[in-house]
């Protein structure tokens, strides 16, 4: 369930009727949900990923755009609609990458800081920095979006740049896990 208490699927099916009536379509609900599923999924996009993952360990950047890419291979996800759906599956995805790498490195960080070494990073430190990794992501992609000023394209360059964002955090959250062996 969402924020609104409504799946995903459901709001997609919602968003498709919706539009498809703004544009005069007669669309049944199961037409309206075959072109919603053709979305990718936030699951789906997390496996993509954790498999491009995997298979590049030495190479993890090559990650970075894997799901986005798979989901506009799509015609049908040409649109600012489908763009949109697409980035913002692959930041849903990014984000469980992102949680998983935090949390290592948080547990990590409570095990390695300790008195015997002072100058270790802190947990505090690592807080710190995602706070202001946070805070600077959304000043930068509402920046970044705003250049369409308030145009279709507004909302798509800021989801991508979220994406695109959220993407390398996660990446350096895993660099930093690896680089201590967590």
């Amino acid at each position: 369930m969402g924020r609104l208490g409504v799946s995903r699927d459901h709001a997609l099916r919602f968003v498709a009727i919706i539009l498809a009536s703004l544009v005069g379509m007669n669309v049944s609900d199961a037409g309206a949900e075959s072109a919603a599923a053709r979305l990718l999924k936030p699951s789906e996009a997390y496996r993509e990923i954790q498999a491009c993952l995997v298979a590049n360990k030495s190479a993890e950047a090559k990650c970075e755009s894997v799901s986005v890419a798979k989901c506009l291979a799509f015609s049908e996800n040409e649109t600012t609609l489908g763009q949109t759906g697409c980035a913002s599956a692959a930041v849903e995805a990014w984000e469980r990458v992102m949680k998983a790498a935090y949390q290592k490195a948080s547990s990590g960080l409570k095990a390695y800081g300790s008195k015997d070494q002072p100058r270790a990073p802190s947990l505090g430190q690592l807080r710190t920095g995602q706070k202001g990794w946070a805070a600077y992501v959304a000043g930068q992609c509402e920046l970044d979006g705003g250049v369409a000023h308030g145009g279709s394209l507004q909302r798509v360059i800021a989801v991508e740049c979220v994406r695109a964002k959220t993407a390398a955090r996660a990446l350096e959250l895993r660099a930093l896990v690896k680089s201590y062996g967590w």
